[in-house]
């Protein structure tokens, strides 16, 4: 048994000593761990004249481990943490110090940058040969903007005697239930309409043949609504052949691109995959063909087999004859009518082929993906593959692939937007949150979960303004190719994406995207498949189960949104409690609640126009809830095993509305709540007009 005792006020600033009589305390909920037996993942030790052990038997609080730390004069143990914290996030900073001979003397702060000194020294002055707990709020700690260092100082300008350092943690801020929440939708203030086909789209992959063609995959598929669907396949783009993979062995053009992916999706494949599920595509354009090839999958897809004007020659002395000439090959192959595919994206993450080679490409500076370059090493660029494109059918939007951070990449969207902005169609970027996924603790929570609301108003107005500065003036639209939690799989190491703590997220997303008046946003990805570490990126999981992940029950409930956002008010806070959008569909009035917190929340709705408070004449309410956040499977409305086509898990009527109607939402949930009011007495809307983006 440890020697633990109860300690007076024993330094300045009122920093918190308290003692414990306990042999093991257990790290307390609402705390993100630093050291606990180990030094936490993504933590460095950054210290100085210091000695650092972090595997000491010699002494621990709890377990059996602490850290052993030996100042030099002036010396510093200073630990650096995974990412800047931001200060929001935490309430303060815990740990339990064992003095050794003379007991230890220094200062503790933290740092808000990697190389800037610690904001507010705080004296610390830990008596020999017992355990002392140290708590410091984030006012003594100055009131920091955020946290890069905690470090402790040697503050009597000699050598110490090592002493040892033990549950070193972060308090964080918690998600607690807001108790009654009061919501009051107007239904005559309209935010914006969208389109919802292209706003709620995904990304397909063309490894996905077995399941395109599988019944339940289709069924699950199908369940989601008639989202656009962006196509071929993130980096695999780049690299694939489109039109020698139709061909097909035997076939194929010399100096096309080549069929690289023989096992993988044809554009035929597609097609049949788009007729099954009802959906339009966007298809991304390998920006390794040339102008002609381009302009040959337009045709491909969109052209008419009476079209007889030629395509040309292009720079490597391929004919490719007519629009008609590969209209008829799509006919051919059963495919008689047109596809008619509006949006093209000009390469996938171009920017990314040369810095750290996750892209096949020949350039990753801006302006020459814009331009080109000459013989002797041709390359058409932007303008003359949207130039060749659109003459095939010129009602098709070409756009540029970008960051939000215009300066990211060597400029790469500066350059694209100055010398492409006066002809640019729209600009895709892929802003996923994160590229680590943070630790499944209470921090990384608090930074998962409040994520969307803090992520997407920055990635909009970044945008935006880089469009206004560099795009001649022009108002040019967004379009968001890619997002999910992490931006690779090996960054996800506890599978996060898989977890219900991701269906939130993903739900709140949606709606800031949405938010952000994009021409169309594509999650990234409709057809999963595991990864060795256990994440999955799927919205629908890989053969042979077809598993449905936890965030495909965020798309299936936002289908049912309707396609105008209205103005409301909420007392819930939306970054750690409860987020909240309301919308119409032009009959019924919709409030989609992501309640983050682990408490169900009994929530009261008014519906008002005019100023006045209107009363539902009918209701109804729509769950997908977890049990926890780590959870990987969903009840939806009250059902566990949901039919392929929810036929057992249907919409439930609310039996209680009125000027005031009251629900509860349950703890980690999504709920969708629908209202109708009389028409005949309040007249809500103007007729309904969509921005056919």
């Amino acid at each position: 048994m440890r020697r633990l005792v109860q300690l007076s006020l024993l330094m300045v600033l009122g920093v918190a000593w308290l003692g414990s009589t306990r042999a093991h305390t257990a790290i307390p909920n609402g705390t993100s761990i630093v050291f606990d037996e180990a030094l936490a993942t993504g933590w460095q030790n950054w210290s100085w004249s210091t000695a650092a052990a972090f595997d000491s038997t010699a002494q621990a609080h709890t377990g059996t481990k602490s850290t052993a730390i030996t100042f030099e004069a002036w010396g510093g143990f200073s630990l650096h943490s995974p990412g800047l914290i931001p200060a929001e996030a935490l309430t303060g900073i815990s740990f339990w110090v064992y003095g050794g001979t003379g007991g230890a003397q220094f200062n503790a702060g933290v740092t808000t940058s990697d190389s800037g000194n610690i904001v507010a020294a705080v004296p610390v002055n830990a008596p020999a040969g017992q355990w002392t707990q140290v708590q410091l709020t984030m006012a003594q700690l100055g009131n920091p903007s955020a946290v890069s260092r905690i470090n402790l100082q040697e503050s009597t300008g000699t050598a110490q005697a090592t002493f040892y350092i033990d549950d070193l943690i972060l308090n964080i801020v918690d998600f607690a239930p807001p108790g009654t929440v009061n919501v009051t939708i107007d239904t005559d203030q309209t935010v914006l309409d969208f389109s919802a086909r292209n706003a709620l789209g995904t990304n397909y992959g063309m490894w996905g043949v077995e399941a395109a063609a599988n019944s339940t995959f289709l069924a699950r598929s199908g369940a989601l609504g008639n989202m656009t669907i962006r196509l071929p396949g993130g980096s695999m783009s780049q690299d694939h052949g489109a039109i020698n993979c139709e061909l097909g062995t035997g076939n194929t053009i010399a100096n096309a691109w080549p069929c690289n992916y023989e096992w993988a999706m044809t554009p035929t494949d597609f097609i049949e995959f788009l007729s099954a599920t009802d959906r339009d595509a966007i298809w991304t354009i390998n920006t390794n063909v040339t102008s002609g090839e381009a302009a040959a999958l337009v045709a491909f897809f969109n052209g008419d087999v009476n079209d007889q004007r030629a395509l040309g020659t292009d720079h490597k002395g391929v004919n490719w004859q007519t629009v008609g000439h590969w209209a008829q090959l799509r006919a051919s192959h059963g495919n008689a009518a047109p596809v008619g595919i509006k949006y093209w994206d000009f390469g996938n993450e171009t920017y990314g082929s040369c810095v750290q080679g996750w892209e096949v490409g020949w350039t990753c500076d801006g302006a020459e993906y814009i331009n080109g370059l000459p013989a002797p090493n041709r390359h058409e660029g932007y303008l003359e593959v949207r130039a060749a494109m659109k003459a095939v059918d010129p009602t098709i939007m070409v756009g540029v692939t970008g960051l939000a951070n215009p300066t990211e990449f060597n400029n790469w969207t500066t350059k694209v937007l100055t010398e492409g902005g006066d002809v640019i169609d729209y600009l895709a970027i892929h802003p996923y949150s994160f590229v680590d996924v943070p630790n499944n603790d209470a921090l990384g929570r608090y930074l998962m979960l409040s994520r969307p609301q803090k992520q997407w108003p920055e990635v909009f107005a970044s945008t935006r303004q880089a469009i206004a500065d560099f795009a001649d003036g022009r108002n040019i639209p967004i379009m968001i190719g890619e997002y999910n939690l992490s931006a690779g799989w090996p960054y996800d190491p506890q599978a996060m994406m898989t977890k219900a703590l991701n269906m939130l997220f993903i739900a709140d997303t949606t709606g800031q995207i949405i938010q952000g008046d994009v021409l169309a946003a594509n999650h990234w990805l409709l057809n999963g498949n595991v990864q060795s570490n256990g994440t999955d990126y799927g919205l629908i999981g890989d053969v042979p189960t077809y598993t449905r992940s936890p965030q495909y029950y965020a798309f299936h409930l936002w289908q049912f949104f309707g396609n105008r956002l209205l103005e409301y008010t909420s007392d819930a806070d939306a970054e750690t409690q409860i987020s909240m959008y309301a919308g119409s569909d032009g009959h019924t009035i919709s409030l989609m609640a992501i309640n983050k917190t682990g408490q169900a929340t009994t929530t009261n709705v008014q519906l008002r126009a005019g100023g006045v408070v209107i009363p539902a004449i009918s209701g109804s309410i729509d769950v997908a809830q977890a049990v926890s956040l780590d959870a990987t499977t969903i009840t939806y409305n009250g059902q566990t095993n949901v039919n392929d086509d929810f036929s057992n898990a249907q919409t439930v009527e609310l039996t209680e509305v009125g000027e005031t109607t009251t629900v509860t939402l349950p703890a980690y949930s999504i709920t969708l709540l629908r209202f109708a009011t009389d028409d005949g007495i309040h007249t809500l809307y103007n007729p309904l007009v969509l921005l056919n983006k």
